[in-house]
């Protein structure tokens, strides 16, 4: 680690001299080591995908009682007009 980085993009230099002064606000004045390095495979994304889908259909699932509990009738068709956006947006 250098301690050396090089940002590119269309900075005017009143915007990048405002970047540097953010970047080093969170900065430390301590030397940095590698402790551990390791490799994280592609399985990772696919555990948390599974996750996030089993957690918005169970989310969806007790939205739909509950506007079908609350509002009845009303709240079902409020409940296939919000699956409808879901799948077609």
């Amino acid at each position: 680690m250098t301690g050396s980085a090089v940002i590119t993009g269309s900075f005017t230099s009143d915007t990048a001299q405002q970047l540097v002064i953010a970047l080093n606000a969170g900065a430390l004045p301590v030397p940095l080591s590698i402790l551990q390095q390791q490799s994280i495979g592609a399985t990772l994304g696919t555990q948390a995908l599974a996750k996030s889908l089993f957690c918005w259909y169970l989310g969806f699932i007790i939205v739909v009682i509950f506007m079908t509990v609350l509002y009845g009738r009303l709240g079902v068709i409020a409940s296939v007009a919000l699956y409808s956006i879901q799948y077609l947006s």
